[in-house]
């Protein structure tokens, strides 16, 4: 028999309260937010960067790396 521990709640049954969202009119499609982190929650699409909400642990590192500000929590 064997079992996972995971340290924080599964991101496919616990969604955080507070999740980044990506301001369209600031962002400038730079990618800077897709290639220094990884995260396989943003994409860029149509030249801008996305969140897919489905993916995101809500961590807030692509804000905190996003130079212009357009990535928040308060959109």
């Amino acid at each position: 028999m064997r079992a996972v521990i995971f340290k924080s709640p599964c991101i496919a049954v616990s969604k955080p309260k507070k999740q980044p969202e990506v301001n369209a009119q600031k962002c400038v499609g730079c990618g800077r937010c897709v290639n220094e982190i990884g995260c396989p929650a943003i994409a860029l699409s149509g030249g801008k960067a996305v969140i897919d909400r489905t993916l995101c642990f809500g961590c807030g590192l692509c804000g905190q790396i996003c130079r212009i500000g357009a990535i928040g929590t308060d959109g």
